[in-house]
């Protein structure tokens, strides 16, 4: 199991516990409240839960988002490819419209790599 890698070894048996519960009764283990020690001695205190991921399910999410995103910018593309927008818009409109394309941009590649690692961990 991928995620076994970032747990400490020591609570690696709790982990799979909470795991085979989710597995055997389709619910989700009680909360567990922890502190966590860093190695540069500050600690967090942490609440954790198992929870059951439908990466299927999450999958068509990121594609639709990722669709809708492309629909964005060839929006934005079709309007900075009209000359007549270009022209006669005010220069505080088109610096908009391409500051809201590139950051499309950026949520796009953002969408990518959380799909690419859903697809990596299922």
């Amino acid at each position: 199991m991928f995620l076994l890698g970032f747990v400490h070894p020591k609570f690696q048996d709790l982990v799979l516990k909470g795991q085979q519960e989710i597995i055997q009764t389709g619910q989700p283990s009680e909360m567990l409240e922890i502190t966590l020690v860093m190695l540069n001695g500050n600690t967090h205190d942490v609440a954790l839960t198992s929870t059951i991921i439908d990466f299927e399910g999450e999958k068509a999410r990121l594609a639709k988002e990722i669709d809708k995103i492309d629909a964005d910018i060839a929006r934005i593309d079709k309007k900075l490819a009209n000359p007549k927008f270009v022209e006669k818009a005010p220069e505080d409109v088109v610096a908009g419209e391409k500051e809201k394309r590139d950051e499309f941009i950026a949520r796009r590649e953002k969408v990518e790599a959380a799909l690419r690692r859903l697809n990596e961990a299922a």
